[in-house]
């Protein structure tokens, strides 16, 4: 029975299904739980708002890594609720489409349901990545602040810093998974596999 469910593991297709129902979960169980942690919503919970509210927790990594980064550069703002003020009128709110969730959740799920790891390395390479990927996002809320406080031609676009986060963020986690997947492959043919 475990060698028909170990190659089933390993097959194609059902590493594939695996990847895109992981992912559905993942995705839609964050915004179920943003559910639970915002006050006003119908299954709202004092408890997971208090003692284990993740998104907020990121939310706060975003903002103070920005506005850290920000400073770094002589760039005098502060943070004001979820958002952070720049010079010159400039207020770069950081809501939940900005945490990056989704990106995180769809790195997660490819790097659990892929059958040729073991468990260590997955998670240390999920731990690698989660910080790679916080860290792209509080270059990327930084540079908003910093663009849109010099250019103000630009800040009729708004909303394109997303589209072109998520494009280059989904590169940067093609590029680790296949730098994982090549380590993969060479440790493979050293220890003859």
């Amino acid at each position: 029975m475990t060698d028909k469910l170990t190659l089933l593991y390993k097959k194609p297709w059902f590493f594939a299904l695996s990847f895109v129902v992981l992912a559905f979960v993942l995705y839609h169980f964050n915004y179920f739980y943003i559910g639970l942690v915002s006050k006003g919503g119908g299954y709202y919970s004092s408890f997971l708002d208090h003692y284990l509210n993740y998104p907020h927790w990121l939310q706060q990594i975003l903002l103070k890594g920005s506005s850290s980064l920000l400073h770094l550069f002589g760039i005098d703002n502060f943070i004001y609720r979820d958002s952070v003020k720049v010079s010159r009128g400039v207020w770069v709110n950081v809501g939940y489409s900005c945490y990056g969730m989704g990106i995180i959740t769809t790195f997660w799920a490819f790097i659990i349901t892929y059958p040729y790891k073991t468990v260590k390395k997955k998670l240390y390479f999920i731990l690698i990545g989660t910080l790679i990927i916080i860290l792209t996002n509080i270059i990327r809320i930084a540079l908003v602040g910093f663009i849109f406080s010099r250019f103000k031609t630009i800040r009729q676009h708004a909303n394109l810093h997303h589209d072109l986060y998520n494009i280059f963020a989904y590169l940067v986690i093609i590029l680790m998974i296949w730098f994982w997947l090549k380590e993969n492959k060479k440790s493979n043919v050293h220890s003859g596999n």
